[in-house]
């Protein structure tokens, strides 16, 4: 074992190597050659200096390798036979590879859950005869280099707390739900503008928002305050229009049965209408985006609002901007939409659809999206439907 572990060590072979190289050298000097003159001859054989079979006439046998032979070849052959191939399958190099294991403290976990078990596998052979363990607590400083990494750590933990305080007082500053519909009657654009910003930011399809919702719009507060912000500044500013229409489609998403038969009730589908023909143009796609999906909620078979849209040339409205944005999937899902419920109405509506080329919009849509899409879906509806007679 000693011959084949300084072959290991000085050629950087493995272990199986080695073994082969003392077998074909103990084979070639014969049962009286030294371990010396074995590792020797085995160094040749693997250099190419010595051929197999033929062992060199200068290490023929001296007085002191007769000696040393009757101790190592004992122990050689015995050990010759046991070497355990998976230990042998990299190179030794102890020094270099027990460094690793004494850097673990030093909080890399996965430095050293990849160096372990190379430890583990070249400590079979060299388990005994290596006290170069002991000098390893040399590394322990590293432990102490951690630490104040850890207390001055610490406190930052402390420090965010007291960023935060000056930020809470600012939160109470909302108005409340009530208040800010209220606000939106008003002849103040401004305020108006306020109110609506103050609304479509908190959120209201939100569950803590549903009761109170439902609340105010039973009063009619809700849809009145908007209608009313509408007729007092939607013809005159795009953004009172673009916000009053968003907060409607919340206001129909949070309470549905209490904000669409208000709306009706007040008037609301013709306003939307005259806003919508209103505000053309890619400048407010917003608003046409936000008016689609309030006429596919007044035009379902619950409200039944569809002559109303067909008298106010809400078919119109609704082809052109099918014409003025064929890619933007919200115009037309929505607008796919809003020409099916049109057409299941009645006969009369479907036939006015086919006229004003709605159909052909809707075979549009069915080239430019893919089959999987919601606009794929409604325009395939849509099809179906206009299909039958």
């Amino acid at each position: 074992m000693a011959t084949q572990r300084a072959l290991v060590k000085d050629l950087g072979i493995s272990w199986k190597d080695a073994n082969s190289l003392v077998k074909q050298a103990e084979s070639d000097l014969g049962p009286d050659a030294s371990s010396d003159m074995i590792l020797e001859h085995s160094k040749d054989l693997k250099s190419g200096k010595a051929t197999p079979g033929k062992a060199d006439s200068a290490l023929s046998t001296s007085p002191t390798a007769e000696t040393e032979m009757t101790t190592d070849t004992s122990v050689e052959t015995a050990e010759t036979d046991e070497p355990e191939e998976t230990a042998a399958e990299e190179p030794e190099e102890p020094k270099a590879e027990e460094e690793p294991a004494a850097e673990e403290p030093a909080a890399e976990e996965p430095a050293a859950e990849t160096e372990t078990p190379e430890v583990e596998e070249e400590a079979t052979p060299e388990a005994t005869p290596e006290p170069e363990a002991t000098p390893e607590p040399t590394p322990a400083a590293a432990p102490v280099a951690a630490a104040p990494v850890a207390a001055a750590a610490s406190p930052k933990k402390t420090a965010p707390p007291k960023a935060k305080a000056p930020v809470k007082p600012k939160k109470p500053a909302r108005a409340s739900l009530r208040i800010a519909f209220f606000d939106m009657g008003s002849n103040d654009e401004a305020l108006v503008l306020d109110a609506l910003d103050e609304l479509n930011n908190m959120n209201l399809t939100h569950p803590r928002h549903k009761k109170k919702v439902k609340e105010v719009s039973e009063q009619g507060a809700s849809p009145m305050g908007v209608l009313q912000a509408l007729r007092n500044h939607g013809e005159s500013s795009a953004k009172v229009t673009e916000g009053a229409f968003a907060l409607l489609l919340a206001l129909t998403a949070a309470g549905e049965k209490e904000t669409l038969p208000a709306l009706v009730d007040l008037g609301g589908t013709a306003l939307i209408l005259d806003l919508m023909h209103t505000h053309k143009g890619k400048e407010n796609v917003n608003i046409q985006v936000h008016g689609l999906g309030l006429l596919c909620n007044l035009s379902g078979s619950v409200y039944h609002e569809t002559k109303l849209i067909s008298e106010h040339k809400g078919v119109d409205i609704v082809v052109e901007d099918m014409k003025e944005f064929p890619k933007l999937r919200f115009v037309q899902r929505r607008a796919c939409k809003v020409l099916t419920n049109l057409g299941m109405a009645s006969p009369k509506i479907k036939q006015e659809i086919r006229d004003k080329e709605g159909v052909s919009c809707l075979g549009a849509a069915l080239e430019n999206f893919d089959e999987e899409s919601n606009v794929y879906m409604e325009a395939r509806k849509g099809m179906i439907c206009f299909l039958k007679k």
